[in-house]
Parts: C-alpha cells; sequence; structure tokens
C-alpha cells in the first residue's frame, strides 16, 4: 500500500541524494517497488539502479511489488529488465513475484504476469492461491496451465490447503481439473485431504471428498482416527462423520499409534452414540491397546456405565 505524502517525499530526496552514487541503493529501490512508488523507480532506473538487485533480505523489487499488487510499478520494472521468473535467493520457498500476486489475490498483476511470460507451476502459486481463498485466481492459473497437483516448499497442494482453509468452492474447482484426491502431504503427517477434513469436522468436505472418491481404505481409517480424535467436535457431527467414513469402507478396528483403537477412543471421550455405531460396524469389543487396555477397561476405569452395558452386551470380557 503506498505511504503517506510525508513518507514519499522522504524517500524521494533520500533517492535524488543517493542519485550521484554510482551504485544505488537496492534496499530503497525494493522498497519503493514495494510502496508503488513509480517516479522513484524511474529515478533510480535512470541513474543505473539494476532492476534484478535484490535487497539485503534477498528480496527483488519484482517481487515486492507484485506481492502489493502495485501492478503499474510490475509492468515498469519489467520493461527495464526486470527478471519475470526470478526466486527469492536464500529463502526456503524461493517464491516469484507470481507466486506473491497469486497468494495476495491480485488478479490484475496476476492477468499481468502471466501476459508476460510468467512460469505458471515455479514455486507452485495455485497452492498459495488456494490457501487464502482466491477462487477467481486459481481459476485463472488452471487456464493458463497451472499443475493441480503441484507441491510447495513445504509438500503440501493446493487441495490440502483449500481443505485445511475450509474452501469448499475451490475445492470443487480442483476436483473439477482432475486433482488427485488421494495425495498425501509430506509435510503434514501424510495425511490426504480427507483426513484432514474428518479432523476438522468439516461434513461438507467429508462428502464432497468421499463422493470424489476419496475412499482408500488407509484414508478412510485414518479419518475415523483424526475425526474421533478431535473430541471438542460435538457428538452428533462426528457420528455423521464416521458412518460415512465406516459405509466408504473405514476399518472399525484402526487405532492410533499408541495401538487405542477407535473404539477404545470413542469410549475413552464418553462418546456413547459413537461406541454405538462402531460395534454396529463389527469393531472388536476386546481389542487391546499396547498397554492391553480394552475398551471396557477404560470405560470401568471412568466408571461409564451406560458404555460399560453397550460393551458387555456386545460381547466385551474382563
Amino acid at each position: 500500500m503506498p505511504q503517506s505524502f510525508p513518507h514519499s517525499l522522504f524517500l524521494l530526496l533520500f533517492v535524488l541524494h543517493c542519485s550521484t552514487i554510482r551504485r544505488p541503493d537496492p534496499d530503497v529501490f525494493v522498497r519503493a517497488a514495494g510502496d508503488g512508488q513509480n517516479e522513484i523507480l524511474r529515478t533510480f532506473l535512470k541513474n543505473g539502479a539494476n532492476a534484478n538487485a535484490p535487497n539485503r533480505h534477498l528480496v527483488y523489487p519484482l517481487r515486492m511489488a507484485a506481492t502489493w499488487g502495485h501492478t503499474d510499478s510490475v509492468m515498469l520494472l519489467l520493461d527495464s529488465g526486470a527478471n519475470i521468473n526470478a526466486q527469492v535467493v536464500g529463502s526456503p520457498s524461493r517464491a516469484t513475484a507470481l507466486e506473491g500476486a497469486a497468494s495476495e489475490g491480485h488478479m490484475e498483476t496476476v492477468k499481468l504476469l502471466l501476459s508476460r511470460g510468467a512460469d505458471v507451476n515455479l514455486t507452485a502459486p495455485i497452492v498459495a492461491a488456494s490457501a487464502n481463498g482466491h477462487t477467481e485466481i486459481v481459476r485463472l492459473l488452471i487456464k493458463n496451465g497451472a499443475n493441480v497437483n503441484a507441491q510447495n516448499n513445504e509438500h503440501t497442494t493446493a487441495l490440502f490447503e483449500a481443505t485445511k482453509s475450509g474452501h469448499i468452492e475451490i475445492v470443487n474447482l480442483l476436483l473439477a481439473s482432475g486433482v488427485d484426491v488421494h495425495w498425501e502431504a509430506k509435510g503434514a503427517g501424510n495425511r490426504s485431504a480427507l483426513v484432514l477434513a474428518s479432523g476438522r469436522g468439516d461434513l461438507k468436505l467429508v462428502k464432497l471428498l468421499l463422493g470424489a472418491g476419496a475412499n482408500r481404505k488407509v484414508h478412510t481409517s485414518k479419518s475415523l482416527i483424526a475425526v474421533i480424535g478431535y473430541k471438542d467436535h460435538p457428538e452428533n457431527l462426528q457420528r455423521e462423520i464416521i458412518r460415512l467414513l465406516l459405509k466408504a469402507g473405514a476399518d472399525p478396528n484402526a487405532s492410533d499409534h499408541f495401538g487405542l483403537s477407535v473404539l477404545g477412543m470413542a469410549t475413552l471421550y464418553k462418546r456413547n452414540t459413537l461406541v454405538k455405531e462402531l460395534i454396529h460396524y463389527g469393531a472388536d469389543v476386546n481389542a487391546k491397546d499396547r498397554d492391553g487396555r480394552t475398551a471396557l477397561s477404560i470405560a470401568r476405569e471412568h466408571q461409564f456405565n451406560d458404555i460399560i452395558r453397550m460393551l458387555e452386551k456386545a460381547g466385551a470380557k474382563d
């Protein structure tokens, strides 16, 4: 966003003072790009500024201007020789100008960069746009050849990020564009979008993803653990989600990394209706975790009498 008049005047005076310097200050140049101060940029360029010189933080002028949506500044820099696909040096993300503009939702800047030949897949701008809910930019990137399964530096995808933020319209768009619904985020515990949506308690997204074929047993089973393990979700919401997952083929005997079964988890959190649902779908009422605990022993420990009766009726033994 452009700065106040006093700030701009100070910056301009500083630039004019520096204009006699053989190599203009990249820090001030990049700051001017971020502020959209085109006259200052022109003054610097006239005095020999390098449109591709990063500042002390290794950020390029073009990236800065694009991230702040200063389309005219982006055009000026490109016309002055800025590398449209330059990446932030030394940054883990190595983000480009297109990624910056897409991430912040600057449609006109994105359009300009694409029209001037920006690489639509370099540093996966579609992931950033999806994470921040910029549906029309995601649509535009796909139209221009973006890989819907591209990964960012954290090894997550557009589908994963859109699911994490609950952007259902973008999820629909990605599904319609052939995104891989089974992909697991290496940077997020190898979770799929379905596991993520289940853990979030997002019933609409769970239905949408299952309807799109995200029903591999390993994912539906992990999703069971995710939704039951988040005890702050309303019980009726959990019940609806686990019923969908079980119907889709989830293992009713799935267990967490401690060996505690989903039946044991439901018992521990005193989720009576979930216990009933899991028993109905064939959960082993005598399954033990690594410490030898069963759902029945957990129920007895906490004096959950209603659950004790359900488990005993289903054949649970001490």
